[in-house]
């Protein structure tokens, strides 16, 4: 889906397995909270990419921006609840090959929130 150019074979569906010390944020045991995995990614794939730049400068994207996200509950004026998140992305970096995609939540492969979307779903006006 994100790299329509690249052709599918065995290698793009072969599994690999992933070894982190148990308890480690990437291999955390019960009863470890894991809500924010997600942000997990954000940071580590970045983090990666640049341990891999200076083995393979002109095989490794560039640095991505960091997704924020924002999350707004409260009551309306007539005391209904109301609750909605912001997801807003950093894009994902460009390589030696092509142009990065903006507004992309990478790694996850989500969009940016729609700010008109938010709007209409929570009585709030962002500016």
């Amino acid at each position: 889906m994100l790299t329509p150019a690249v052709r599918g074979n065995a290698d793009c569906y072969r599994p690999f397995t992933v070894k982190a010390p148990e308890g480690s944020i990437l291999n955390p045991t019960y009863p470890a909270s894991v809500n924010i995995r997600t942000r997990t990614e954000w940071y580590i794939a970045p983090n990666i990419f640049a341990a891999l730049a200076g083995a393979a400068p002109e095989q490794v994207q560039a640095f991505t921006g960091l997704g924020v996200t924002a999350t707004v509950y409260s009551r309306d004026t007539v005391g209904r609840y109301y609750s909605d998140m912001l997801f807003c992305g950093g894009g994902q970096g460009a390589s030696a090959r092509r142009d990065g995609h903006s507004e992309l939540l990478w790694p996850t492969s989500a969009v940016s929130t729609s700010i008109e979307l938010m709007e209409s779903r929570a009585p709030i006006l962002l500016l």
